[in-house]
């Protein structure tokens, strides 16, 4: 639990909520007005997390635990959305958004066939604007 409230640009409010430790009761959540959802996860079965997402969990007994992260091509403009949150404030993303884009342009006819290409391309646009803006205030 997070006790306190903080300011929206505070210490604690920038890192506190980024950790893994973090935990939020569901009773504030809802009296937030946060829609609060639960489900028991059994073998074999999948639970999928959408971007923004918070989400926790506890073990109930012995397990075995893995994760897998995956995104479909519109997962990569909330990407870059976390990009412009965490640049702010020195926090680093886990991996590079841009990076990605890069990797899939490079790809060419693979990442055309497979419809990635004209999803990408406002946000290649984006980051391209972005960086253009960055050295032209860089040479003011």
């Amino acid at each position: 639990r997070v006790h306190g409230r903080a300011k929206a640009g505070s210490t604690l409010n920038n890192e506190t909520m980024y950790h893994l430790t973090s935990t939020v009761s569901p009773r504030e959540l809802l009296d937030a007005g946060v829609p609060v959802f639960r489900t028991t996860q059994r073998a074999g079965e999948f639970v999928v997390t959408f971007a923004q997402g918070y989400h926790a969990g506890f073990n109930a007994g012995f397990n075995c635990a893995e994760a897998a992260n995956y995104a479909l091509a519109d997962w990569v403009v909330k990407g870059l959305e976390a990009t412009t949150v965490y640049r702010p404030i020195g926090r680093p993303t886990t991996f590079s958004v841009e990076g990605l884009l890069v990797r899939i342009a490079l790809a060419g006819e693979t990442a055309v066939r497979e419809g990635w290409a004209p999803s990408l391309l406002e946000p290649w646009r984006g980051i391209a604007e972005a960086e253009i803006a960055a050295r032209a205030k860089l040479a003011a």
